[in-house]
C-alpha cells in the first residue's frame, strides 16, 4: 500500500518538471504519408450553355428510297379553270364514246377528252368546240353523239340530219350524195334532227255560263302547234252561243277539237293499270279530279273500248299547269272556274316500271261561269 502512494507521488513530480521546463519548438517533422481520399463531394449547379459551334460539313447524299405506289388518276372536277382560254370539261361524257374515233356532240358543241392528270396541258384537257362559230354544226352518226366532228354547213356527211332552216314549217332534212334534201315533215316542232311531236286527241270543252251567252274560244300554242281536227269548225277560234246547261249552238255539248304540239308531258308521276281495270280507274280518277255526269260517261265511252292492245297501260296525269306549257285556251269572257286535265297513256306488256304515284288533287269547285276540259296523249309503247 506505501510503495504504491510513493509511485503515484514520484511520478506526478515528474511530470510536473517537464511541464516547467525549456519551451523552445524542435524542428518539425517529416511530413506523413498522405491520408486517404475522402468520398466525392454532391455534384454542383451545371453551367450556362456555351455558345453553338460552328455547322458542320454535309454529309454524303443517302440511297434513293424505293418507288411509292402510283397514285389513282383521278378525274379533276368540271370547273377547273385553264390559262390557255379552253374550258375543261368532265370527261365522264367521253366514257361512253370509248373505242370510237371522234369526239362526242353535244348539239353544236364538240367534246373529246384527253389525259386527266394535268387537264390544263396542251392535249391533255377535255377540248369543247362551238361548231357553229366557223359556220358549221356538230355531226355523229351515232345516236348518242359519239364520233362526232364540227362539219361546214355547206358540207353533209351521208345519212347526217338536221332540222331544216330554210323552210316555213319545222322539218327534218337528210344528206344524200352530199347535199341536203328533205326528210320528214315535222308540222311545228323539230330538235336535234328529230320531229318531237305529240297528238292530243280527242279534247272535249264543256262551257257552263250563268246564263246564255255567246263565248269566244282561242287555242294557242306556245311551243308550236296547230289544231288538226275540230266539231264544230274551229277555223280562227270558236264564236258560240252557249246555253247554262251546256247546249252549244242548240247542236253540241261540248267543243271537239284534235291538235299536234311538241312532246313534252310530264313523264314522272302516273300508275300502272291492268287493261281489266281501265273502266274503274278512270271513273274514279275523273271523279277525283272534278269532273261528273256526262264528262265522265263521254270519257268512258270513247276511250275504254279503244285501249285493249296491251295487257296493261301507264298512265302519267296532266294537269293544268302541265298543259298551259304547250296549250293555252284564251275565252271570253273569262270562265270563274275552270279544270283542265289530260291523261298521257302508253301500253305496257309489263307490270313492272319504277314510276312515282301522283299526289291527291286539290278539290275542285264550280263557281260562276265554268269550264271543263280533257283529253288523251297517246305515247309510244314501253317496255
Amino acid at each position: 500500500m506505501k510503495k504504491t502512494l510513493f509511485f503515484v507521488l514520484v511520478l506526478s513530480i515528474s511530470i510536473f518538471s517537464t511541464s516547467c521546463g525549456d519551451t523552445d519548438t524542435g524542428d518539425s517533422g517529416n511530413t506523413g504519408d498522405t491520408g486517404n481520399s475522402g468520398n466525392t463531394g454532391n455534384t454542383g449547379n451545371t453551367g450556362n450553355t456555351g455558345n453553338t459551334g460552328n455547322t458542320g460539313n454535309t454529309g454524303n447524299t443517302g440511297n434513293t428510297g424505293n418507288t411509292g405506289n402510283t397514285g389513282d388518276n383521278d378525274i379533276p372536277d368540271d370547273d377547273v379553270e385553264c390559262p390557255n382560254g379552253i374550258d375543261y370539261y368532265d370527261c365522264d361524257i367521253a366514257d361512253v364514246c370509248e373505242g370510237i374515233e371522234g369526239g362526242k356532240c353535244v348539239g353544236d358543241t364538240l367534246y373529246y377528252c384527253g389525259n386527266p392528270v394535268d387537264p390544263c396541258a396542251e392535249g391533255s384537257q377535255t377540248f369543247s368546240t362551238d361548231c357553229t362559230a366557223s359556220g358549221g354544226h356538230c355531226y355523229s352518226p351515232h345516236e348518242n353523239g359519239c364520233g362526232g366532228k364540227c362539219v361546214s354547213d355547206d358540207t353533209c356527211t351521208e345519212g347526217e340530219k338536221r332540222c331544216a332552216t330554210n323552210t316555213e314549217t319545222e322539218a327534218v332534212e337528210i344528206c344524200e350524195d352530199g347535199t341536203w334534201t328533205f326528210f320528214e315533215n315535222c308540222d311545228d316542232y323539230c330538235s336535234d334532227g328529230e320531229c318531237e311531236v305529240s297528238d292530243d286527241l280527242k279534247p272535249n270543252i264543256y262551257l257552263y255560263p250563268q246564263e246564255t251567252q255567246q263565248i269566244s274560244v282561242v287555242i294557242n300554242f306556245p311551243k308550236g302547234g296547230h289544231v288538226t281536227v275540230s266539231e264544230p269548225v274551229y277555223g280562227n277560234g270558236w264564236n258560240v252561243t252557249v246555253t247554262p246547261d251546256g247546249i252549244i249552238d242548240d247542236e253540241y255539248t261540248f267543243l271537239f277539237y284534235e291538235s299536234v304540239q311538241p312532246d313534252l308531258w310530264q313523264k314522272n308521276n302516273g300508275w300502272v293499270v291492268e287493261t281489266e281495270t281501265l273502266e274503274d280507274f278512270f271513273v274514279t280518277t275523273l271523279e277525283n279530279y272534278g269532273f261528273k255526269g256526262n264528262e265522265i260517261t263521254d270519257f268512258i265511252e270513247w276511250w275504254v273500248p279503244r285501249l285493249v292492245d296491251f295487257p296493261y297501260y301507264i298512265i302519267y296525269p296532266q294537269i293544268a299547269t302541265d298543259i298551259e306549257i304547250l296549250n293555252v285556251l284564251n275565252i271570253l269572257p273569262a270562265p270563274e272556274s275552270i279544270l283542265r286535265f289530260r291523261f298521257y297513256i302508253s301500253g305496257s306488256d309489263s307490270p313492272f316500271h319504277k314510276i312515282d304515284i301522283p299526289k291527291a288533287p286539290e278539290p275542285f269547285e264550280r263557281n260562276g261561269f265554268t269550264v271543263t276540259e280533257w283529253g288523251v296523249i297517246l305515247g309510244s309503247p314501253v317496255n
